[in-house]
């Protein structure tokens, strides 16, 4: 990686990568999105075109169990 852009969240947006362009950024209701070339991750846009909406939204929760 180049820098240390990994991952951002407020309360109206989540985005990873940066350094020029997010490689993915969600608005708050995760419907519409953009994505670029990303210094980050050194990685070329990840959708067809710069913005885009989102059809499917998967989240995954990790937690961790105490015995």
């Amino acid at each position: 990686h180049k820098n240390k852009f990994f991952q951002t969240a407020t309360p109206e947006s989540i985005a990873m990568g940066g350094g020029g362009s997010f490689a993915l950024f969600l608005g708050d209701m995760f419907e519409r999105g953009t994505s670029g070339t990303c210094e980050t991750f050194d990685s070329p846009m990840l959708s067809s075109t710069e913005l885009f909406e989102v059809t499917v939204f998967e989240a995954w929760e990790l937690v961790s169990r105490h015995i």
